[in-house]
C-alpha cells in the first residue's frame, strides 16, 4: 500500500461509517408503522433486501470488502 492510498484509508473509513448509519436509519424508517406510507411486510422486505445488495456492491466497488 503506498502512502496516498494510506491517506485515504481514514476517509473512506468514516464514509463507510456515516453509510452504514444511514442505512440503518433508512431500514429503521422503512420498518416503523406510518398514517403516509403503508407497506407490506414483503414490500418492507424486498426494499431491506435490496439495500442491502447494494450495500454489498457499494463495498465492492470502493473497495471495502475483505476477500
Amino acid at each position: 500500500m503506498d502512502a496516498e492510498q494510506q491517506m485515504n484509508m481514514p476517509g473512506r473509513y468514516v464514509e463507510q461509517e456515516e453509510y452504514n448509519r444511514l442505512m440503518s436509519d433508512l431500514i429503521d424508517r422503512i420498518n416503523e408503522p406510518s398514517e403516509e406510507v403503508r407497506l407490506s411486510k414483503l414490500d418492507k422486505l424486498t426494499l431491506s433486501y435490496g439495500l442491502r445488495l447494494l450495500q454489498l456492491e457499494l463495498n465492492q466497488i470502493s473497495g471495502l470488502v475483505s476477500e
